[in-house]
């Protein structure tokens, strides 16, 4: 038994040690939003992203991550990717937004983020995870009650059906080839009804999306953030055959227009659904769009 005693002691300390040793090396890597969070929730991973400090962490089972900028501008402003957080980095202004203050965040994302899983559900019950997961952020880091959003493809849809049921959370709106009516997509007559029916119930084979309130085109959605006050930019390309301008983006931009919103609308007659943003080094310019907003 003493013996053993001995042996438990030396793995107890070895064990210790070890932990230790672990918590200095992730310490290397997180700055203050990091070593909060990893306090709070733990962190799956501690990394460099665009030369910044991220930490990953999990919040009611979905995954999520905080890029902090070096130096947080005042007000603690932030800018959630709603979808494909690590797309087109170089033209989303992303490295430029971070070196002007902002967080850049994410909550489960998409593929072409760390986690891989179908696209769509933004739900009721993912509305209302979301809306915690930002009372999370403003409460434990400090964030600032209103953010801005970025909404590229899907990322449209989660923005859009997002901020006009929290509009009092949403600072400013950047869309770019955004699906609204995810029924306008060529795919969904086969297999993409199916596989979105798992999140919303009425769906079927023969569902016309501009028919239902809860699609993020319904007129309501852009009348409520116009109402807000949450000034929006939407790029969108003539050339795109993935996702309709006509039935999704211009529906929604001569709804909000109609209702007073402050719209910037750019159309690029070369572009078609890819490459999102803008020319690499053009990163100010979203900058500046989130800065002028309220």
């Amino acid at each position: 038994m003493h013996g053993m005693a001995i042996a438990g002691g030396r793995g107890r300390t070895a064990w210790t040690m070890a932990a230790l040793a672990c918590a200095a090396v992730l310490a290397l890597h997180a700055g203050p939003d990091g070593d909060k969070l990893a306090a709070k929730c733990g962190a799956l991973a501690r990394d460099k992203f665009q030369g910044f400090e991220r930490t990953v962490f999990a919040f009611e089972g979905c995954e999520a991550w905080v890029v902090e900028p070096a130096a947080p501008a005042a007000g603690s402003p932030w800018v959630w990717c709603m979808e494909w957080p690590t797309a087109f980095q170089d033209r989303t202004g992303v490295k430029a937004l971070l070196e002007a203050g902002y967080r850049w965040v994410a909550f489960n994302p998409a593929a072409g983020g760390r986690e891989s899983r179908p696209a769509g559900n933004q739900n009721d019950e993912m509305v209302a995870k979301r809306n915690r997961f930002q009372k999370f952020l403003v409460d434990e880091l400090g964030l600032a009650e209103k953010c801005g959003l970025v909404g590229m493809s899907w990322g449209g849809f989660y923005s859009v059906r997002y901020a006009s049921i929290h509009p009092e959370c949403v600072r400013a709106i950047f869309l770019d080839a955004p699906l609204l009516d995810f029924s306008t997509l060529a795919k969904f007559r086969t297999e993409g009804w199916s596989r979105l029916k798992d999140y919303y119930p009425q769906i079927t084979a023969d569902y016309v999306g501009a028919d239902d309130p809860m699609q993020s085109v319904a007129p309501a959605r852009a009348e409520t953030i116009a109402k807000a006050g949450i000034p929006v930019w939407i790029i969108y390309g003539a050339a795109d055959t993935v996702v309709p301008a006509e039935q999704n983006c211009l529906r929604f931009a001569a709804a909000y227009e109609k209702a007073g919103g402050h719209l910037k609308l750019w159309r690029d007659n070369l572009r078609g659904h890819h490459p999102h943003g803008l020319e690499p080094g053009e990163g100010q310019v979203f900058v500046n769009f989130f800065n002028a907003a309220k």
